[in-house]
């Protein structure tokens, strides 16, 4: 493999984690609510509902949501989830797209802000 490989990092793998974290604390918040989902834009879409309109989670916790798939959301806040769920798509199908270790870095510390925020929401519960 390293023949084939050389020192090419497999990041990709890691984002892909660090997406389902954000996703499943995301699922997490909604279940406290007594509500489930079925898809990452329902997701999305109760987690603005039921948190960012009632001013439980911030922007910048919405923006984490949107990266990896509050208090008011805008098109930028959607855009970002987005993007995020792309670039999830892309690490887990595409072959040979190379992610750097900045990029794996902002996706880690984001990961573990919304993680501790969806814990400190539902302990507040």
């Amino acid at each position: 493999i390293p023949a084939v490989f050389g020192d090419q990092k497999f990041y990709d793998w890691v984002i892909v984690g660090y997406y389902y974290t954000v996703y499943h604390a995301s699922l997490a918040l909604i279940a406290s609510n007594g509500f489930e989902s079925k898809s990452h834009f329902a997701t999305l879409s109760a987690i603005i509902l039921f948190f960012y309109h009632e001013k439980k989670i911030t922007r910048e916790d919405v923006e984490i949501v949107a990266e990896s798939i509050g208090t008011t959301i805008t098109k930028d806040d959607i855009e970002i989830i987005i993007d995020s769920k792309s670039l999830r798509e892309r690490a887990s199908y595409n072959v040979g797209y190379e992610f750097d270790e900045a990029l794996v870095k902002h996706a880690q510390n984001n990961a573990v802000k919304f993680m501790q925020k969806a814990r400190d929401v539902i302990s507040a519960q």
